[in-house]
């Protein structure tokens, strides 16, 4: 996340995401009058930790795949596939999945919680990759842009602006995505 801007991506997704919900309440009380340092931001602030994992799913600023490679024969589905075939896997689209995800366009944040955390099938949600090659920017960029978010949320209250329509479109360029038009959103000073 951390190269090509695509933080205003995520954040962008955060807030429309979020915008006249009372569970964003849930993350301002958190942070409200209270310091924004590492430790809060990282281990306090979990619902902003769904909100982010819900926003990377739906409003994925990547849009590439995950190569592997089979390190020996084996057959899925009636297909025999030799070691070394390459594979690979569409990250945007595992995350859009109805096979994975129930109700995958509606912004859920709660899909994240830890209640819900053992029905999660693993492997459907990859923005940072997986294994010991996945993004090595990912701490900092999640720091980023929990952090941004939990100031907004700190200092703004926010709504949808006149012009947004429904779910905030996404136009893709190549291996990135960004908002297709807006989110269009109102801050108003706390």
């Amino acid at each position: 996340m951390p190269a090509a801007d695509v933080e205003s991506t995520v954040v962008a997704g955060m807030t429309a995401g979020l915008v006249g919900e009372a569970p964003f309440g849930a993350a301002a009380s958190v942070a409200a009058g209270g310091s924004l340092d590492y430790d809060t931001v990282t281990k306090k602030l979990t619902y902003l930790g769904q909100v982010l994992d819900e926003t990377l799913r739906i409003y994925s600023p990547a849009l590439t795949s995950i190569s592997r490679k089979a390190l020996e024969d084996f057959e899925f589905d009636g297909i025999k596939y030799k070691a070394g075939t390459c594979f690979l896997i569409p990250q945007y689209h595992l995350q859009l999945d109805e096979r994975f995800w129930p109700a995958p366009f509606e912004f859920d944040p709660d899909r994240f919680s830890r209640e819900n955390a053992p029905s999660l099938y693993n492997g459907a949600h990859l923005p940072f990759g997986i294994g010991p090659r996945n993004c090595v920017g990912k701490q900092m960029a999640t720091f980023e842009v929990k952090y941004t978010a939990a100031r907004l949320v700190q200092n703004y209250r926010m709504e949808l602006g006149p012009s947004q329509k429904g779910v905030m479109e996404m136009d893709a360029y190549s291996f990135l995505s960004a908002p297709a038009n807006g989110p269009w959103i109102i801050f108003h000073k706390l």
